[in-house]
C-alpha cells in the first residue's frame, strides 16, 4: 500500500500520477566518496605547475615533504589534533616520523626540505596490501576491540608501540608513525 502526502495547491490531475512515483531518497553515504582516491581542491588547482610523477616518485620529493609540514602546521581548533600535529612536527624535524602507503608498497623516512642540510630519503619496500587489511594489522586494539589511543590522542602502532596516525596529504592517503615521548 501506498501512503502519499498531497499538498493541496497541486491539481487533482496530477496528484493521481504523483502518488504512483516512488519517493526518493539521498543515497546512503558510500564509503569510496569518504575514502575519495581524487585530488584535494588545492592540489587540483596546482596540477599544472606541477610535473607528472609515480605516486612512489612522489612520495620522497621535497614537493611531498613540503606538503606533509603544510598539513602538520594547520592543525585546526580540537587540542589533542594540536597535540599530535606538533608532536609530528617534532618527530619531522628530528628525522624520526616515518610515512607509509601499503598501496604502493613503499615506506620513507620524513625530511624537512627548508632545513638548510636537508636530505631527502629513499623509499623502502613494505608489504603491497589494502588499507583495511594494512590498518588491521598495525594498529593495536584494546580489551573491547577498539583502536587503542594513547594519552595524546594518537593511534597505537601495535608492532613498535609508536604513535600513528592515518590521514591525507594532499589529497592522497597515508599512515604515519613517529616514536612515543618518553618522560626521563
Amino acid at each position: 500500500m501506498s501512503v502519499s502526502i498531497k499538498n493541496s495547491s497541486q491539481l487533482t490531475t496530477a496528484s493521481s500520477a504523483s502518488s504512483r512515483s516512488k519517493v526518493q531518497t539521498a543515497p546512503a553515504t558510500s564509503i569510496r566518496s569518504v575514502f575519495a582516491s581524487g585530488q584535494s581542491s588545492v592540489r587540483a588547482s596546482t596540477t599544472n605547475a606541477t610535473p607528472k610523477m609515480s605516486s612512489i616518485e612522489y612520495l620522497a620529493s621535497s614537493g611531498f615533504m613540503r606538503n606533509l609540514k603544510v598539513k602538520l602546521s594547520t592543525a585546526g581548533d580540537d587540542p589533542a589534533q594540536y597535540l599530535r600535529s606538533q608532536s609530528m612536527m617534532s618527530a619531522l624535524a628530528g628525522g624520526r616520523l616515518q610515512i607509509s602507503d601499503p598501496t604502493q608498497g613503499k615506506s620513507i623516512s620524513a625530511w624537512d626540505p627548508s632545513q638548510k642540510n636537508a636530505r631527502s630519503t629513499t623509499a623502502t619496500d613494505i608489504a603491497k596490501t589494502n588499507w583495511a587489511d594494512f590498518l588491521n594489522s598495525q594498529l593495536k586494539r584494546n580489551e573491547s576491540g577498539l583502536l587503542s589511543k594513547d594519552a595524546s590522542g594518537s593511534y597505537v602502532d601495535k608492532t613498535t608501540g609508536n604513535h600513528a596516525y592515518f590521514g591525507r596529504v594532499a589529497g592522497k592517503y597515508y599512515y604515519v608513525t613517529w616514536p612515543a615521548e618518553t618522560k626521563t
